[in-house]
């Protein structure tokens, strides 16, 4: 089957911070891990290509080069710049930074940006304030689809054509405004691979996170059953959950849960 995977990185770090920060304990990668799973993706054959040459095959429908995988970073992470590009540019692999806007200068700053841009890095819109933009009346949406890319394309000169939803939060009202925005692709947390029929404004994408070993990760780009339907399933509770719940209240209660784990 003619399929390409995402993989969803959110930020790297040396394994000696604050194990005391919640997203950190989720979704920080170790540098360690992370030049393990670049090594394990060349060394093994994969064909790391740009999203923009996934969204290119998907509108000519043109197959996917075999064992195709795409290396995309959420939020806009200092880590972002000073660990996992060195390893990309390592191995020759092109990769999508999705910016939150209001990061921008507190870690990562718009020279480092412009740097990646200007070395063959894609620099992607993750909104202007990271709001989960389902919960958002339209006009708002709008602003915040509308300013990010303004913004983006402003500072480094390049088109933005692609838009990665906070905390995965699609909705149709969402697909419709970005359309009229100008956007070309819209990456979620839904998780799976892509075919030539997924839908461009419904990407699919999977979290790497900080438990994800090698192993696991070897299982994932392989494309394991057993991980797949653990993973989904994992998916499909959470999406439940936030629905029965609403977002703020799946939010505090899982920064209580995470509070329990924390040393």
């Amino acid at each position: 089957m003619n399929e390409a995977l995402i993989l969803l990185y959110h930020s790297i770090d040396l394994g000696d911070g604050d194990e005391t920060d919640s997203d950190k304990l989720i979704y920080s990668v170790k540098l360690e891990e992370f030049k393990q799973q670049m090594e394990y993706l060349s060394k093994s054959g994969y064909n790391v290509i740009s999203l923009d040459e996934l969204a290119s095959h998907i509108r000519s429908g043109t197959p996917f080069p075999g064992r195709a995988v795409i290396i995309t970073f959420d939020d806009g992470n200092l880590s972002d710049y000073e660990y996992g590009l060195p390893e990309l540019l390592k191995y020759g692999f092109p990769a999508t930074f999705f910016i939150t806007i209001r990061n921008i200068g507190e870690t990562l700053g718009w020279k480092q940006i412009k740097e990646m841009a200007d070395l063959g890095m894609s620099i992607q819109s993750h909104t202007v304030t990271h709001p989960f933009l389902s919960d958002l009346p339209p006009d708002a949406i709008r602003w915040e689809l509308q300013e990010s890319k303004r913004i983006i394309e402003k500072m480094i000169g390049r088109a933005v054509s692609h838009l990665a939803l906070p905390g995965g939060r699609y909705s149709r009202i969402v697909k419709r405004i970005a359309e009229e925005c100008g956007y070309k692709a819209i990456c979620t947390s839904e998780v799976g691979t892509n075919s030539l029929e997924t839908d461009l404004y419904r990407l699919r994408r999977w979290i790497i996170r900080r438990n994800t070993d090698i192993s696991e990760f070897r299982r994932i780009v392989e494309g394991d059953r057993s991980i797949g339907f653990r993973h989904k399933t994992r998916y499909i509770l959470l999406k439940s959950a936030k629905k029965i719940l609403g977002n703020k209240s799946y939010v505090k209660l899982r920064g209580k849960l995470l509070d329990r784990l924390k040393p």
